[in-house]
């Protein structure tokens, strides 16, 4: 094992430990997606043009990640898939 690879799950554990305790005190805007719905402004009545484009910026890069971690798809080094 990489020390890569030592990085990478203590960042996750860092950051599930992190959601957990957001979770568990049942504070307002402490977790991850509460985080995002603010970003995204989430429930405002008048979303305007710049909301939009901040909410598609979230979306692409979601849907980016999902198949690049699940998948391999958009890496360099793995085939494009048809």
């Amino acid at each position: 094992m990489s020390w890569y690879t030592v990085v990478w799950i203590a960042l996750a554990v860092v950051g599930g430990v992190t959601e957990l305790v957001a979770l568990y005190n049942k504070r307002e805007n402490d977790t991850l997606s509460e985080h995002f719905w603010r970003i995204a402004r989430v429930g405002d009545t008048r979303p305007t043009a710049l909301v939009w484009v901040i909410r598609a910026a979230i979306a692409l890069v979601m849907i980016w990640l999902a198949g690049h971690l699940s998948l391999g798809w958009w890496t360099p080094t793995r085939p494009w898939p048809i």
